[in-house]
């Protein structure tokens, strides 16, 4: 036998009571939760101690954790709705830290005991990208972040944003012949036999992707830097010899300017983290 987590009745594992109706009333309460955290922190006017009825009646319905994930849920709506043009302005800035605050203040928890429990999508990086991307491009100093520990940088060069477990290929330009060949074999004497070729193929360039391996992937100032874990190697482009991105489904193509290397592909395990990840590439070159 199980006991509803909702209203406590004895569920059979063969069958018995249906509690659809208990799940469908939990999912409701959710979206109260989701809907209500994210609207009040666009607006600016979040307040754990003075929430709708709505929020009330989900908190006496739900468990803790859900509730803390509905909360979570909506934060992570929230901040994406705020990033959705690739920049977090100082309106934006200001209600995230409000809400932050007043989380910490009233549940009487710290900063660090707050994101643990928030952070279930990975919400604060999305904005932490925004916010480094926002300080490019309106000239402002960057917030500091330790750098990968194996990157070496130059003196006139400032690290900007690094990503974790990305997988690197490189396109690489190879050839083939189509075509066939001719000739015969002509014997001399016992130990003599004179071969003669004739090739009438014609070479046929094409190009492949090469694995590299999985990595973290590095900018700066001057440079993109594929930092490769285990066996991958590691690799350094100057930002000048960027010509452009092309999107892909999980991640970008960076061309490079040179035919020995014309272009890497980088995947992500996120798309949020690819889209912002690209756009910071492409403006590094502003500090």
């Amino acid at each position: 036998m199980k006991i509803c987590q909702y209203c406590n009745k004895k569920i059979s594992w063969f069958g018995g009571v249906d509690h659809t109706e208990c799940n469908a009333v939990a999912e409701t309460h959710k979206s109260n939760i989701h809907t209500y955290i994210k609207e009040s922190i666009i607006a600016g006017n979040f307040d754990i101690k003075n929430t709708p009825a709505a929020f009330k009646d989900a908190e006496q319905f739900l468990i803790a954790s859900e509730v803390e994930n509905a909360i979570a849920y909506g934060y992570d709506n929230a901040v994406r709705h705020i990033i959705d043009d690739a920049l977090v302005d100082d309106k934006e800035r200001k209600n995230w830290g409000a809400f932050r605050n007043n989380l910490e203040v009233n549940l009487q928890q710290s900063f660090a005991e707050v994101s643990r429990w928030l952070n279930i999508y990975g919400t604060d990086k999305y904005l932490h990208m925004a916010m480094v991307l926002s300080a490019i491009k309106n000239g402002e100093q960057l917030v500091k972040i330790n750098s990968p520990s194996q990157l070496m940088l130059n003196n006139d060069e400032v690290f900007i944003y690094s990503w974790e477990n990305v997988s690197t290929h490189a396109l690489n330009t190879k050839k083939k012949f189509s075509g066939h060949s001719t000739g015969g074999s002509y014997r001399l004497s016992k130990k003599i036999t004179l071969r003669h070729t004739q090739h009438r193929g014609k070479p046929i360039l094409y190009e492949e992707w090469d694995p590299i391996g999985i990595g973290e992937l590095a900018i700066t100032n001057k440079h993109l830097y594929f930092l490769g874990y285990h066996d991958a190697k590691d690799v350094k482009e100057r930002l000048s010899n960027i010509t452009s991105l092309d999107p892909t489904d999980d991640g970008f193509i960076v061309n490079i300017n040179l035919k020995s290397r014309p272009a890497y592909q980088f995947s992500f395990n996120s798309n949020t983290t690819a889209w912002l990840a690209s756009n910071i590439i492409l403006n590094a070159q502003r500090i």
